[in-house]
């Protein structure tokens, strides 16, 4: 649910910035951003068992790296749409009509952010994928303790509650459920204790 929040207000912020700032204006600061979130994603996902905690911490702002994905993606639909008028007239059709320019531009607008947002919340709708955090810790924790001894057949009875921790999307009766932000926490309280007793 969070992160279908985050697409619609990266898509609001995406066209507020398209109404305000030409691309060039946005370069600097998008690519700033776009690396700092990068960072966090890659940091957050290299961490998982070796530092849960920090990992957790980090995964909020690794949300900004996808935020901002989605936003720069709707504000480039929306120059694309605005550009069209300009195309129309300046020779692609034998008529120089306005109207008509403005109701190509229109179509071509609405097509093209209807499609981007349609990708962008189904994507964050998935639950495997690794675009937003939580797909992401899920993966990364998985691959962490992937070819772990201790959670190999035969399981050891005391390594169940990492078991679950790791890979099944509920832990004991119900006390951890889904791979939302608090569930993530709790999942790295986990590992840590496994961590200090392996």
């Amino acid at each position: 649910m969070l992160s279908v929040l985050a697409v619609a207000l990266s898509v609001m912020i995406g066209a507020a910035l398209s109404l305000h700032y030409a691309w060039y204006q946005l370069f600097w600061p998008a690519t700033a951003v776009l690396v700092a979130g990068l960072v966090c994603h890659r940091t957050s996902c290299a961490w998982v068992r070796s530092f849960p905690m920090i990992a957790v911490a980090l995964s909020p702002a690794s949300a900004l790296f996808a935020s901002t994905i989605v936003a720069l993606s709707t504000f480039a639909s929306i120059a694309l749409g605005l550009a069209v008028p300009g195309w129309i007239n300046s020779g692609w059709t034998r008529s120089g009509d306005p109207e008509l320019a403005k109701s190509v531009a229109g179509a071509v607008l609405g097509a093209l952010t209807g499609v981007i947002g349609t990708l962008w919340l189904k994507d964050a709708e998935d639950p495997d994928s690794t675009f937003w955090p939580a797909g992401a810790y899920r993966a990364a924790l998985g691959a962490a303790f992937r070819g772990d001894p201790k959670l190999n057949y035969p399981r050891d009875a005391s390594m169940e509650r990492l078991y679950q921790a790791v890979y099944d999307d509920e832990v004991g009766q119900k006390e951890i459920t889904g791979w939302d932000l608090r569930a993530r926490w709790q999942r790295a309280g986990i590992v840590t204790v496994y961590g200090k007793t392996r």
